[in-house]
């Protein structure tokens, strides 16, 4: 018998509910907004141009972080 090995990472499915639902708890500030999108598109398009596209949008990098954490949970 085999056992599938468990993992701690979510899917990206997983995560984009989660953020989903974060988003649409209450209006959130634009800046939170393109944050959680980035959070969204880190599994499609990496880590640097995840954190690239914050930074060209004029969000803070924290805040981005902060984003990829929420997700994660």
């Amino acid at each position: 018998m085999t056992t599938k090995k468990a993992t701690w990472k979510r899917t990206p499915d997983q995560a984009r509910r989660t953020i989903h639902r974060l988003a649409h708890l209450q209006e959130i500030h634009p800046q939170a907004a393109i944050a959680l999108r980035a959070a969204q598109l880190y599994p499609t398009i990496g880590r640097h141009a995840a954190r690239r596209y914050c930074e060209r949008k004029g969000v803070p990098v924290r805040l981005y972080y902060l984003a990829r954490q929420l997700a994660a949970v």
